[in-house]
């Protein structure tokens, strides 16, 4: 079965201020909820084929970087789900996206629709956090 979700919200910043936020994944637990470490396993993230993990909860999940256009589309990939960071400029500053995508069967299908019901919630949370860190201007490139 698969589950999907793809939410946003517009940040009035510039993209590519946004961008230095958003597509710097060390700093993604200080306003990605559920997200309590970052550690880059191979490459240097965002580049394409870079991979790292995010601690989430008790387990380390490790994605790849399959897709990355820069302050434009950060695609990663994990064993279970494809997450997509995205931004778009607009007049009022830039649109920021986050998708999510699994595909899993049986009973795991069943915990799935679930959990990403609650990932969805999450991942809404996350970017209002964002936009509050970026517009506020206490969240610049390291």
């Amino acid at each position: 079965m698969q589950s999907e979700y793809r939410v946003a919200v517009t940040i009035r910043r510039p993209r590519m201020e946004v961008a230095e936020a958003m597509f710097d994944l060390g700093r993604t637990p200080d306003w990605m909820q559920g997200v309590l470490g970052y550690q880059a396993e191979s490459g240097t993230p965002p580049e394409l084929g870079s991979e790292f993990a995010w601690r989430i909860g008790k387990r380390a999940e490790i994605f790849e970087i399959v897709e990355y256009e820069e302050a434009r589309t950060l695609v990663m990939e994990s064993d279970d789900r494809v997450l997509t960071f995205e931004l778009e400029g607009v007049p009022e500053g830039s649109i920021a996206w986050i998708t999510a995508w699994s595909d899993a069967g049986g009973l795991r299908s069943i915990m799935n629709v679930f959990g990403f019901a609650r990932q969805r919630r999450a991942a809404i949370r996350s970017l209002r956090k964002l936009k509050q860190l970026v517009e506020s201007g206490r969240y610049r490139a390291a």
